[in-house]
């Protein structure tokens, strides 16, 4: 402000004048009596240009003010909205609230995330499981950098008029995808085919090659990755060839190296001094070519050339190895040495013709002869102490052609059988099926309390004398059975019947030495077992008196075919014998066995006519 002069003059009140607020000046005027007893009066007085610039300035700063609370209404009021012209995977979601977006796509591009994914591999189709291989679609996410609130003008530019494919956001489990496309890639390989080359009939045959494909698993992954949810059609997947290990230089190869020299002539076989030829016929049969290591190689079938060698060899060439075994001279136990025996080293002989058929100069195969050993050697059958009787029986037979022949045979076959510690001996498996063939005679036998006749009869004497033997022996009984009836020339209990395939005689050698049998028949007809070894067990074998005792009876049946007379023989009666086995003085087992015997009943066979006479 400026003021000049005290009673009169011009007051300009603002800036100044060239400051530019306004371009008009004010009078001011003075009256005295104001103040120091002046009067004093001020008057302002205003332009109107000044009133005009005024309300416009008021204008527009309301203008303003409504045009940024509009820009920031419009800035939230587009934050929850999907921008103008979006859409994801060809699904329009513009302007959309980010939740009405979120269901839309849900709707229709959900289904597609968990469908198969169509793929193409070398014409075949198939379809990928998304979930096993690792591929997921999220909505959220997809949605997410599409919404939120911005004042960038820019940004708010773009949200309103923009015009743009989003993509969708897809993970990709890199590793699910790879095993899921290695599976398919065993199930959708095309195999290559091997070339081949054979030999038949003195000529060669070959069959070409053929290439494969499979699909090359991780371009496929890429493929996959970067286009499986947005593709409209099958993914086409890229393969790679896969070469045959046979080709058709190694068909060449083996033309040349294996299969002309094979045909070219006979192999001759030398063993020792003899010579067998093998031609042409029959290399081709032995024959095969194939692959071995990404090669081609010659194969003969050893059974074919062992078979082919040996039919041309004569038969002395191989002798058999001989087991040293137990014999019995003047009724001692000696050991009648082993001998080892030769035979043709055949494992080695195929080898030979083999490298013989794919030479062209030298085509013969050296053979070689080698030593079989016996399985039983002296050395072995000197342990298991073989050196006098542990056990011994002997009973009474009676004259009759077929049972001593029985009785004779079962002694032959029995005697020089060896019982190895741990093992267990069968009388049926020892005397074998009983036939005419294998030298069997019929004699009397006992069947259900009955005698009669059958083949083999008289074995049930033999079985008990062997039952008897190997029981003083101390040896483990495992199985018998005595007879239905009492014979008295049998200990009382202590007997053992034998019936093929049902009734057997069985004992177990529970010593750590060998048992050497031994049976004969003697001229009076009494049957002899002996148990060689080397003693074991101190035996001490009681049999106990008769109880509850059953009187025999006169049973009287119709004559005919099935009646066969008897006399009574002995009664019916119960008995025990006990057994005990002591080791160094000190008792090791003691088992006593019961047996109770059914009385052997007189048989009548009365015809009608004597029963009339009865009466």
């Amino acid at each position: 402000s400026r003021c000049a002069g005290s009673g009169s003059g011009a007051l300009t009140i603002g800036p100044d004048p060239g400051d530019g607020w306004f371009t008009r000046s004010s009078s001011l005027r003075t009256t005295k009596g104001i103040g120091m007893g002046d009067t004093t009066q001020l008057t302002i007085e205003n332009g109107p240009r000044r009133t005009g610039t005024v309300i416009k300035a008021t204008v527009w700063v309301v203008l303003f003010a409504a045009a940024v609370a509009g820009y920031v209404w419009l800035a939230h009021w587009l934050a929850d909205r999907v921008p103008a012209g979006v859409s994801v995977a060809g699904v329009e979601i513009s302007h959309l609230t980010a939740p009405e977006a979120a269901a839309k796509l849900e709707a229709e591009l959900g289904p597609k995330a968990t469908s198969g994914v169509a793929i193409v591999i070398d014409g075949t189709s198939a379809a990928l499981d998304p979930a096993s291989a690792g591929l997921t679609f999220s909505v959220a996410e997809t949605i997410a950098p599409l919404t939120g609130l911005s004042y960038d003008p820019f940004v708010l530019w773009e949200h309103a008029s923009g015009h743009r494919e989003v993509a969708p956001a897809v993970e990709v489990d890199r590793e699910a995808l790879v095993a899921s496309l290695a599976a398919l890639a065993e199930d959708t390989a095309i195999v290559p085919v091997d070339g081949t080359i054979s030999v038949a009939n003195g000529g060669v045959s070959t069959t070409p090659p053929t290439q494969g494909r499979r699909l090359d698993v991780e371009p496929a992954a890429d493929a996959v990755a970067e286009g499986w949810f947005a593709a409209s059609a099958p993914l086409e997947l890229p393969t790679a060839p896969v070469e045959p290990t046979v080709d058709e230089a190694a068909l060449e190869r083996a033309a040349a190296e294996i299969a002309e020299p094979l045909l070219s002539g006979p192999v001759t076989v030398a063993i020792d001094d003899r010579r067998v030829e093998l031609p042409v016929t029959v290399l081709c049969e032995a024959a095969s070519i194939s692959p071995i290591q990404g090669t081609l190689r010659l194969n003969l079938d050893d059974d074919v050339i062992v078979e082919a060698i040996r039919s041309r060899l004569p038969a002395d060439i191989e002798s058999e190895a001989k087991d040293a075994q137990f014999v019995f001279v003047d009724g001692q136990p000696t050991i009648d040495p082993g001998t080892a025996g030769r035979t043709v080293d055949f494992a080695s002989i195929t080898a030979e013709v083999a490298l013989a058929a794919q030479s062209t100069t030298d085509r013969t195969a050296l053979g070689a002869m080698r030593e079989v050993d016996p399985t039983q050697s002296t050395e072995m059958l000197e342990q298991l102490g073989i050196r006098e009787v542990v056990g011994a029986a002997h009973t009474q037979a009676y004259a009759d052609a077929g049972r001593t022949a029985n009785l004779r045979l079962a002694s032959e076959k029995v005697t020089g059988v060896l019982v190895k510690p741990g093992e267990t001996f069968s009388l049926n498996e020892t005397l074998g099926p009983r036939t005419y063939e294998n030298g069997w005679s019929d004699a009397g036998v006992v069947e259900a309390g009955v005698l009669t006749t059958g083949i083999g009869g008289g074995l049930s004497q033999f079985s008990t004398t062997l039952y008897n033997a190997s029981h003083l022996a101390g040896m483990e009984d495992v199985e018998h059975q005595p007879h239905q009836n009492y014979f008295s020339r049998y200990p009382k209990g202590r007997e053992a019947t034998l019936w093929e395939g049902v009734i057997d005689n069985k004992f177990k050698n529970n010593t750590p030495y060998g048992l050497l049998l031994r049976a004969w028949v003697t001229p009076s007809l009494e049957v002899n077992v002996e148990v060689w070894s080397t003693k074991y067990w101190d035996v001490e074998s009681v049999i106990g008196p008769e109880r509850n005792v059953v009187p025999t009876q006169t049973v009287t049946k119709p004559a005919g075919p099935n009646c066969q007379a008897q006399a009574a023989g002995s009664s019916g009666f119960t008995v025990d014998y006990t057994r005990t086995l002591s080791l160094d003085g000190e008792v090791q087992d003691t088992q006593t066995w019961t047996w109770t015997y059914q009385p052997t009943n007189k048989i009548v066979c009365e015809s009608p006519e004597d029963k009339q006479e009865d009466d």
